[in-house]
């Protein structure tokens, strides 16, 4: 082990090059995985919204 002593830029460089990275990589993978639930709900909600569009149409037409 080394003697240098253990100064605030070192800390901070340590932080930069190790830590930084991994928690950016972390929450990045988060914050993907929660934006695809979100797309695939929101895909399910407006395929729903298009066939109750669709079930309107046609009563409409019936009622015609």
């Amino acid at each position: 082990m080394s003697d240098a002593p253990l100064t605030l830029a070192v800390l901070a460089k340590f932080h930069q090059d190790v830590f930084l990275p991994d928690v950016q990589r972390i929450v990045g993978e988060a914050v993907g995985s929660l934006e695809r639930r979100i797309d695939a709900k929101f895909d399910s909600v407006y395929q729903r919204f298009d066939r109750l569009e669709k079930i309107r149409e046609i009563e409409g037409r019936l009622d015609e």
